[in-house]
């Protein structure tokens, strides 16, 4: 994984010098460094199929089907990035697999009490919800071999304002067809270190985040960013751009919209003048059950 920096950062500048969209589209820090999967090298892509999205459980049919969702248009400006594509259900959070029949995702996305497991389960993690090409226009369409269902809640904790923030999930049966992300548990991260990030940006067809760096770390527990990443991102995987290995979990951040007239568009934000991005630190789980 040593040469994913120049991969990732050739891909950068290529979107750059031609696409005019980072013109025209407000931002959250600097330039929108989100791309779609199918735009990425083969290894990421294969690390994007470890990415699942949490949704309710009507979300889809059991045995899979269509989802008739709404456009990114109809809640926000249509002059933003996406905006003819399917949002998922509000309040979806992003989650990845760490072994075969069990995923990460950050611990505010698991609320107590609400969120059932088991028999009485309320919720279904989805994997592949994203665009396959440009023309892909049959993306919306979800098979019953990638939903899943939350077996038991293995650990799960939200503290410090959620500097520690995460959750382990096992769920109803293994998923064999993709390989785990690979964990970074022996070292922690440094001021500068490059990193990305995968997931469901506002509810999206799943996206890739480059061009991110650690800017801030709090007590080896937290650090902030300058990715590109929205609510539908919490509980994604923050990964190091030199080894590929996740050290941390995406938490919280500045306000994503800003009102623009009669609709709202991406807030435009510079490093120093909005909060970051910040991450839950994946050393804070080594000891969790499922992790070890």
């Amino acid at each position: 994984m040593g040469f994913l920096f120049a991969r990732i950062s050739k891909i950068v500048l290529m979107a750059l010098l031609l696409s005019s969209w980072s013109v025209a589209s407000a931002v959250v820090f600097g330039e929108d460094d989100r791309h779609e999967v199918y735009e990425m090298p083969p290894d990421l892509q294969a690390m994007a199929r470890a990415v699942a999205v949490k949704v309710p459980q009507d979300f889809v049919a059991e045995g899979g089907g269509y989802y008739a969702g709404v456009p990114l248009s109809r809640n926000y400006c249509s002059s933003n990035r996406f905006s003819d594509q399917i949002l998922l259900p509000a309040h979806a959070c992003t989650a990845f697999l760490v072994k075969p029949d069990v995923l990460v995702t950050a611990g505010h996305c698991i609320k107590p009490n609400e969120d059932l497991c088991g028999p009485t389960g309320n919720f279904r993690y989805v994997f592949d919800y994203r665009k396959k090409s440009a023309g892909d226009n049959v993306y919306t369409q979800i098979t019953g071999q990638n939903i899943y269902k939350c077996k038991a809640i293995l650990g799960r904790r939200l503290e410090d304002f959620g500097d520690v923030d995460y959750a382990v999930i096992q769920l109803d049966r293994p998923v064999l067809d993709r390989q785990p992300l690979a964990l970074e548990l022996s070292r922690s991260v440094a001021l500068g270190d490059s990193v990305f990030a995968i997931g469901y940006p506002t509810g999206l067809p799943e996206k890739i985040t480059t061009h991110g760096s650690i800017l801030e770390i709090k007590n080896s527990k937290a650090f902030g960013n300058d990715l590109d990443l929205f609510s539908g991102n919490s509980g994604s995987p923050i990964l190091d751009v030199k080894t590929g290995k996740v050290v941390a979990i995406n938490s919280h951040g500045e306000s994503d919209w800003v009102r623009n007239g009669s609709c709202k568009i991406v807030k435009n934000c510079e490093v120093g003048k909005c909060t970051l991005s910040y991450a839950s630190s994946i050393l804070n789980l080594k000891d969790e059950a499922g992790i070890k």
